[in-house]
């Protein structure tokens, strides 16, 4: 889901840094260097002013931190409109000598330009692995997928479409089989247990907002009746996960409130038949991803979450026992990255979980094509570190799932990109990597043409033990600094990648 970046998070000198799109290096003056490294560098990761381009530091994000700092003289879109006067601290965070420090700093420093990405190239189409199927949703409207979830038990997926406010029922043949209104909630997540289906509604729309009308809820499949709301006055939350974390017999519900000025990560324990206590775990906004697991292996199982919001980092929640957890990071990242998700598996057969991380959000103050989004493979160095092992470029890329698509023993990577080159070739929009060896080779596709994809998933819809994969498109949302395709308004909604490895 696209994130609205660098809202107001005001009250404290720190949280506004956590905002800031301000990079800073060694290099210039000691003292440019010195007010930079002072002020970038102290609520997140140190980011390097060969990030962005000259340009867009001067006239995208530099004038935004002139605002948040409170430093009039660097404000470049004149009158101030009421959200914006949110922003502006009472008085003036910096100075001015350090603010022209740091802006000599930065513009001396970026490059012109960026370089681009290097794109392997393929060695087959998916054609030869995956057959292709269009599902085309009969909306009033183009159809704009929020959430999509493959339920092999029942050889069928579901794709919410925020649009049309419907949540369709597509077999793995391709074809709608229902559609169940939705009302006015528009649906980031679903868990699937069963016959039960657990639900975060981000609100109405996916665009931004300071109304805390999100919530959770339980349906019945195939029960057209309104669920039962157990969550409610949620701040743009983008999942909930059910487990149970102490072990009680009693599943908790984890939420991401992503929020925009305010957002939190919380654990909601059963209080009573109808009501829970709320325990805040991480109280910032920005959470875009998590997953439950045992990281340490000591029968517990942890929480990992992924924060953008500025101060971008991965943290895993250790479990303490009694709902008592303690965060460590794991990964931190510069404030410009656009974390946009993560996976988790063995990647190199060492018997340790390793880390899939995406960057690749370009909804911020600083819409350019960037040669360092992509894939990131962190190895598992045993000892709770972890070390970059592998880069795989790809402009906007929002989504990564690591599973073996051709069935040869070898964890494979297929990613999604919101924000695409769409001039790349072969397509930014759906890449699917197979790992050969230690090395991963790219498959082309022209799936780019048809949908803008937001969501995906991947399990074995059609019950022949392979795994297949689901892309549900957005075209609806901000244009891209890559380009936007007409087609995507024309497209199906939903592609289904029935995998051919096992027969069909």
């Amino acid at each position: 889901m696209a994130k609205e970046i660098y809202q107001a998070i005001g009250r404290s000198i720190c949280i506004y840094l956590l905002l800031l799109l301000t990079a800073c290096k060694a290099g210039g003056s000691r003292e440019e260097a010195e007010a930079a490294h002072r002020v970038c560098g102290s609520c997140h990761l140190f980011p390097d002013p060969s990030l962005l381009p000259a340009a867009c530091w001067d006239k995208q994000v530099l004038p935004q931190m002139a605002l948040r700092m409170g430093v009039m003289s660097g404000w470049n879109g004149g009158p101030l409109s009421a959200e914006q006067e949110k922003l502006r601290p009472l008085q003036p965070l910096i100075s001015e000598a350090e603010w022209k420090a740091i802006r000599h700093y930065y513009l001396s420093q970026a490059p012109a330009k960026l370089q681009s990405d290097v794109i392997p190239e393929p060695v087959a189409n998916i054609g030869v692995l995956f057959e292709i199927r269009h599902v085309r949703l009969p909306g009033e409207r183009a159809a704009n997928i929020s959430c999509i979830r493959i339920n092999p038990v029942q050889r069928e997926l579901y794709a919410a479409d925020a649009v049309n406010h419907l949540c369709w029922y597509v077999n793995a043949e391709g074809i709608a089989t229902h559609a169940r209104r939705t009302g006015d909630a528009v649906i980031t997540d679903m868990q699937v247990s069963g016959r039960q289906v657990l639900e975060t509604v981000i609100g109405t729309s996916l665009n931004l907002t300071t109304a805390k009308n999100g919530a959770v809820q339980y349906r019945q499949l195939y029960d057209d009746k309104p669920g039962t709301t157990v969550l409610q006055q949620l701040y743009r939350p983008v999942q909930t996960l059910s487990a149970d974390l102490d072990a009680d017999g009693i599943p908790e519900l984890l939420t991401a409130e992503f929020g925009v000025d305010e957002g939190k990560l919380s654990i909601h324990a059963k209080a009573n038949r109808n009501g829970y206590t709320e325990n805040v775990i991480y109280a910032l906004p920005g959470t875009v991803h998590m997953a439950v697991t045992d990281m340490n292996r000591d029968g517990r199982p942890d929480i990992l979450a992924l924060s953008s919001q500025g101060n971008e980092l991965l943290q895993w929640f250790e479990n303490l026992g009694k709902l008592e957890f303690t965060p460590h990071t794991l990964l931190r990242f510069p404030p410009v990255y656009g974390s946009s998700g993560f996976d988790t598996a063995d990647m190199d057969d060492d018997g340790l979980t390793d880390i899939i991380y995406t960057c690749g959000d370009n909804a911020d103050y600083s819409p350019v094509m960037k040669p360092w989004h992509g894939i990131y493979i962190y190895h598992n160095n045993g000892n709770g570190t972890y070390s970059q092992q592998v880069f795989l470029p790809q402009n906007g890329a929002y989504k990564a799932l690591a599973r073996d698509f051709n069935n040869d023993g070898q964890t494979d990577i297929a990613c999604i990109s919101y924000f695409p080159d769409t001039t790349a070739s072969p397509q930014d929009e759906f890449r699917l990597y197979i790992k050969t060896g230690s090395a991963y080779q790219l498959y082309s596709n022209h799936l780019g043409n048809v949908g803008r994809w937001l969501v995906m998933d991947a399990a074995d819809i059609d019950g022949d033990g392979d795994c297949d994969i689901a892309l549900g498109s957005y075209p609806m949302m901000m244009t891209s600094p890559g380009g936007y395709r007409a087609q995507w308004q024309q497209g199906p909604g939903v592609v289904l990648l029935i995998n051919k490895k096992c027969g069909n």
